[in-house]
């Protein structure tokens, strides 16, 4: 079982690093945009929440579906006290983001449509675009950077096994 904790540990890592790298390359042109030629291994990592994410709660979800709680009521218990704080402020981080990108756009779907730079049919130069491209980049590896952080705590320290899971009576 350690070793495949550590596998999944590993990935976790690497994708909070991908996120983060993702998030500072936004400022460097990667985007998720259509013009870029990077964009779709922006997405790659994505996957890899799943394949984080789906094993840790298939460990922590070992009970009939009417008894699951989650298990982010225990995940405090036995990580480093930073560990909350951290991912807290991840999340907000990606929050401001996400509100950052909402006000920008104005709500409204940005896109390329016969060949010109466009918000919800009103034409913009192709700087703009690009801009909003950068900040859609940014809110989606911000919440990358939530999650993986997330996932990067539960396999790096796991439940001592002496303490009941959130399962055990």
């Amino acid at each position: 079982m350690f070793v495949i904790r550590i596998i999944f540990a590993v990935l976790s890592t690497i994708g909070l690093a991908a996120s983060v790298l993702a998030y500072l390359g936004s400022f460097f042109g990667l985007t998720t945009g259509p013009v870029s030629n990077a964009h779709p291994w922006l997405f790659v990592f994505f996957a890899g929440v799943f394949v984080t994410a789906i094993p840790a709660s298939l460990m922590e979800y070992t009970g009939p579906i009417s008894d699951s709680k989650l298990f982010v009521k225990r995940f405090g218990e036995t990580r480093p006290r930073w560990t909350f704080p951290a991912i807290r402020a991840a999340f907000a981080f990606a929050l401001v983001n996400f509100i950052i990108f909402l006000v920008l756009t104005r709500g409204a779907r940005f896109d390329i449509a016969n060949g010109q730079y466009v918000l919800d049919d009103h034409p913009m130069s192709q700087t703009q675009y690009l801009s909003l491209a950068a900040w859609e980049t940014r809110f989606f590896a911000s919440f990358m950077i939530g999650i993986y952080l997330y996932m990067t705590m539960y396999w790096w320290f796991p439940r001592i096994k002496t303490q009941p899971g959130p399962y055990d009576s």
